[in-house]
């Protein structure tokens, strides 16, 4: 079986992408027919590769033998399942040609409220306009309604959607289309818990003193993921830590200019480690007391998947992607802070510097976590059985119409 992975910004540094290329690297080492991954190209990247994921296939824009009309009937036969890693245009373009094909479908609804925002293009104006998000200002405006609208029409024609938590399942219900839920894996053989020497390298790279408690931050700084909270948190912290704290920030964004601002003026700037967007983060896991991810909107972070797999605790903001990551009976895997407040976050950080054989039985529970429900092997199998049931059409339908006339 060949499956079409629809990735629209496969070579960005993000969440669904990474999460596309794992699944589509572990699904070529257990299947003799490669994976095809469809992107938009971007930057100097060549329009085909063969990659460690499969085949890649990057279009280019304003070339008409790049649109996705024009890929697909170069390729479209030799596809037997199209799985969409995002809610997008792309991803409702290569749809409506994949439902034209009689093809089942397939969508992943990446992050909490993608389903809303569609559903009605306001809302992304909304983000525009209040700078809640790190997007475009182009989002707005009858055309881009117009564009929005028409994707969504293509997005819910879906065989089949897949929900993170249920929170995504429940945004998805109150427009009439059911869901699978499956969790986002996490390749638990290659992150994994550091050994004295990693970690003791790890830190000497970054400079950072043995004795030192040091928080980590993986991610975008975008606005919605509130690093701000976390630098607050942590001159809290360090103003009154009887021990050193330190700050390691991975990761770039729109926020960084304001963010480096605000820590360079403070008395604790030679405390900061700016690591930037790296390829792999295992070293800033492995130099890591902590990881802290204060974010407001989120799917399933990969960050806390990699950090459960590296054996590190961590605080995280309570809000549905992470309340539904720590859910179930069982031993505590991670701590909750409220969304925005800052001294709630300093207060679990504070617990956990002062404690670290309580930061070691829950970096502990993390990793058993991530072993139990989040190992790429046993996600890869899950959507292997789901791509089998969609093409045999026993899988769960959405509740609306899969009429040829849609658009």
């Amino acid at each position: 079986m060949r499956v079409l992975h629809v990735v629209p910004h496969l070579d960005r540094v993000g969440g669904y992408e990474r999460q596309a290329a794992t699944l589509a690297r572990h699904q070529r080492s257990r299947h003799s027919a490669d994976p095809i991954l469809l992107t938009h190209g971007e930057g100097s990247r060549p329009s085909f590769e063969q990659g460690q994921e499969g085949e890649v296939h990057r279009l280019r824009k304003g070339l008409l033998r790049h649109h996705p009309a024009s890929w697909w009937r170069q390729h479209g036969e030799r596809i037997d399942v199209v799985h969409c890693h995002a809610m997008h245009k792309l991803s409702g373009q290569v749809l409506a040609l994949a439902h034209n094909a009689g093809l089942p479908t397939l969508v992943k609804v990446a992050t909490e409220d993608d389903v809303a925002m569609f559903a009605d293009p306001r809302g992304w104006e909304r983000l525009v306009a209040t700078r809640e998000d790190d997007v475009d200002d182009g989002l707005r405006g009858a055309r881009w309604r117009f564009m929005v609208k028409s994707a969504w029409r293509r997005l819910r024609r879906a065989r089949s959607f897949v929900a993170l938590h249920d929170g995504i399942a429940a945004q998805l219900e109150e427009h009439g289309l059911g869901s699978v839920r499956l969790p986002n894996g996490v390749d638990t053989d290659h992150f994994r818990p550091p050994t004295t020497s990693q970690r003791a390298a790890a830190r000497e790279r970054l400079g950072l003193p043995v004795d030192a408690c040091c928080l980590a931050y993986v991610g975008r700084l975008a606005p919605r993921k509130h690093v701000v909270d976390l630098v607050h948190a942590f001159l809290r912290l360090a103003n009154r830590a009887t021990g050193r704290v330190f700050l390691l920030l991975a990761g770039d964004g729109p926020e960084r200019p304001a963010l480096e601002a605000q820590l360079t003026s403070s008395p604790y700037a030679r405390r900061v480690r700016w690591i930037g967007e790296v390829a792999d983060v295992r070293p800033v896991l492995h130099a890591a007391d902590i990881l802290a991810h204060p974010s407001r909107r989120e799917g399933m972070p990969n960050a806390v998947l990699e950090a459960w797999a590296c054996g590190l605790p961590t605080v995280l903001s309570d809000i549905p992607a992470h309340r539904s990551m720590i859910a179930g009976p069982g031993e505590t895997v991670a701590l909750l802070h409220p969304l925005g407040d800052v001294a709630s976050l300093s207060a679990r950080l504070a617990g956990l510097a002062e404690a670290p054989a309580r930061r070691a039985l829950l970096g502990a529970a993390a990793r058993r976590r991530a072993l139990k429900l989040h190992g790429i092997e046993r996600i890869e199998r899950a959507y292997d059985e789901l791509y089998h049931e969609l093409v045999s059409g026993a899988a769960r339908q959405p509740a609306t119409s899969m009429s040829a006339g849609a658009s």
